[in-house]
């Protein structure tokens, strides 16, 4: 004798089904929301630019021959910090006017650097550009 599945077998898989259904689409609701909330809140720390720069000022002024491993790591991290067009130019800003704080810099170094580590910045920095560009 055969045994047939009842109607409320099937009907508490298809249930079991739509539950995983619906717990994924709120999951991916939920994580959409909070990846949208991060990236939002993100904002250029002026500050953390400066500092992940800060190993290369041997280089820059001309007293080390090559950037430092210390500093190409630090411009890799300036490059993570100003994914978007407006941050690279709230960085443009921020490094120009630090620049001016070190007379020495050697600007031709300065555009050299990215370069020299192996990082496009989208930007170059020293004491005379004009960011807007």
């Amino acid at each position: 004798m055969l045994i047939k599945p009842s109607f409320h077998i099937y009907q508490n898989t298809n249930y079991y089904s739509n539950y995983k259904m619906k717990t994924s689409i709120v999951l991916i609701t939920f994580l959409t929301i909070l990846f949208r909330m991060v990236v939002v809140g993100h904002a250029f720390d002026c500050e953390e630019a400066k500092t992940s720069i800060l190993p290369c000022i041997g280089y820059l002024i001309g007293e080390d021959d090559h950037p430092s491993i210390a500093c190409c790591n630090g411009v890799k991290d300036l490059k993570s910090l100003v994914p978007t067009k407006g941050d690279r130019h709230k960085a443009c800003e921020c490094l120009k006017k630090a620049s001016t704080h070190f007379h020495n810099i050697r600007d031709d170094l300065n555009v050299l650097l990215p370069k020299r580590c192996g990082v496009d910045l989208s930007f170059t920095i020293n004491k005379s550009i004009k960011c807007d560009q």
